[in-house]
């Protein structure tokens, strides 16, 4: 049998950034919602995204709910695999851990895989080309991918359509307890 493999997002997933995107419009960073095609950028999107990703500001995301029970359960499981697929920049990659074990996200054995730079790649060429090697040879019902881009998550499907991917740790839950629930067996 297989392990399970989890994939988690961190922004949008596992915590909420409302806050930090606050922040940024109050120091003239970016003017428009996430997402919308208005959205600007009054000092470039470079200026952004070194404020935004920092982590002076990590505290003032919220953990979103379900996040930590999902976490509570994943460690328990005989034989899984987490991997937190982030595209926060790899320059803060323990400030970043470090704010998910403050946060009650982080247990022994979990892997924190930030993106190489933010100037390397886009932040979906990064994610997927991780998902699809880290996922390669899987049982692919043995996978769990939790991310809230709808993007990602059609993109993800296309490459791996038996496996399990959800926008939300809620739903997240629901999988991983049906799962003890049919009594499927993940061993070594």
């Amino acid at each position: 049998m297989n392990s399970l493999r989890v994939f988690l997002d961190i922004d949008g997933t596992l915590t909420e950034g409302s806050a930090r995107e606050r922040a940024m419009e109050n120091a003239g960073l970016v003017r428009g919602a996430y997402g919308e095609p208005s959205r600007s950028y009054p000092q470039g999107k470079e200026a952004f995204l070194t404020a935004f990703n920092h982590p002076d500001v990590f505290g003032l995301d919220t953990t979103l709910p379900d996040a930590v029970a999902l976490l509570d359960v994943l460690r328990t499981m005989p034989s899984v695999e987490v991997f937190v697929l982030t595209a926060r920049d790899v320059e803060h990659h323990e400030a970043i851990r470090a704010d998910l074990d403050h946060r009650g996200l982080w247990f022994d054995g979990m892997r924190l895989l930030c993106k190489p730079h933010r100037t390397l790649c886009t932040t979906p060429e990064y994610k997927l080309w991780t998902f699809t090697v880290l996922t390669e040879g899987c049982d692919e019902e043995h996978i769990l991918y939790v991310e809230n881009a709808d993007h990602l998550r059609d993109n993800a499907r296309a490459l791996r359509p038996r496996a399990h991917i959800v926008p939300s740790c809620s739903e997240a839950l629901s999988i991983v307890g049906g799962m003890e629930l049919e009594g499927v067996k993940l061993d070594d």
